[in-house]
């Protein structure tokens, strides 16, 4: 599966490329750990795309590496 800018019409404002990245990162990590790789790269996508919506935390100085765990309503990055 393709990053959001290749899949998604380019019609499609940023803020709602954004959007449907951060719901594909969530689908994919209720999907399991095998998954997780694809869900950061698509939680990395919409937080290039709108980072003051998406952003948990300073990402340049601290950027996300790793998704370690995930359930109920956290998830646990390195």
């Amino acid at each position: 599966m393709g990053q959001p800018k290749d899949v998604y019409p380019p019609y499609l404002a940023d803020t709602d490329r954004a959007l449907a990245a951060f719901n594909l990162f969530q689908v994919l990590l209720r999907r399991g750990k095998a998954f997780y790789p694809q869900a950061l790269r698509e939680l990395q996508e919409a937080i290039q795309l709108h980072r003051e919506r998406y952003a948990l935390h300073d990402v340049e100085k601290y950027p996300i590496v790793q998704i370690l765990g995930a359930g109920g309503m956290r998830s646990v990055f390195l």
